[in-house]
């Protein structure tokens, strides 16, 4: 009994030893890194909230709040509004810089979008990248006009349809749930001129041209014509349809 109580205490002490030089070798490689001049920004953090990750740089890591904000405001929304019976983890990745986005989706243009879905990921352009003024005024500006919840209706339709939505009716319903739940409302502003320019646009256009149209009359037709539809049906109606793509 007494050496089986030695083997153990001498085991005890083993596996402290092993724990203190982890911790010791962990913060030895930090240090290592700061000596050595080693940017912390080129690492990736990682942000676990209720419905996923969000990924980032540790030079944005005061927009992540604001996202997490955004997302445990809409997201039950969305899951309702699309009669979501289980609840699906998505991942956002903040990139710091207009390059990063270019390269990823192979943009050619200056033209970068503040926000992209791709394959199951959100991506975002840092609020930091586009935006001025005050932190408030940043973050009011952000949560009303940023991409996140635009980018989330992407993102749940693909789930539930594996991507089998034309893509004008997935643009037009991520618009139209900014205009129902944010109160912003794509082209707008949009000249009476320009309003009937892109009522001209057929649905053989939507189906077969919707890149090749000018993006601004394209995406107020696809928002028109999902608002009109609900107007007319309702919005279970539209998901019905929807999910009848996949079905």
């Amino acid at each position: 009994m007494e050496s089986l109580n030695k083997a153990r205490g001498q085991m005890i002490v083993f596996l402290w030893l092993v724990v203190v030089g982890i911790i010791s070798l962990f913060f030895l490689m930090i240090q290592k890194q700061e000596i050595l001049g080693i940017d912390q920004d080129a690492f990736w953090q990682y942000e676990k909230t209720l419905y996923g990750t969000i990924q980032y740089k540790r030079m944005d890591e005061e927009y992540v709040p604001w996202i997490v904000e955004i997302i445990e405001q809409y997201y039950p929304l969305l899951l309702e509004d699309f009669q979501c019976r289980d609840e699906k983890n998505f991942s956002i990745v903040i990139y710091p810089q207009k390059e990063m986005l270019k390269k990823k989706f192979k943009i050619t243009t200056s033209k970068v979008p503040m926000g992209a879905y791709y394959k199951g990921q959100i991506y975002i352009l840092s609020p930091r990248v586009w935006m001025e003024g005050s932190v408030e005024e940043q973050k009011q500006k952000f949560m009303r006009e940023g991409p996140v919840l635009h980018e989330m209706v992407h993102w749940l339709i693909d789930e539930q349809t594996k991507k089998r939505v034309p893509h004008w009716l997935n643009e037009g319903m991520a618009l139209y749930y900014e205009y129902k739940y944010m109160g912003v409302e794509w082209g707008e502003h949009l000249s009476m001129e320009q309003m009937e320019k892109s009522r001209e646009i057929t649905m053989e256009e939507l189906k077969n041209s919707f890149f090749s149209l000018n993006e601004v009359l394209v995406y107020r037709r696809s928002f028109e014509m999902v608002r009109d539809w609900i107007q007319e049906h309702g919005e279970e109606a539209l998901h019905q349809k929807v999910l009848s793509f996949y079905n």
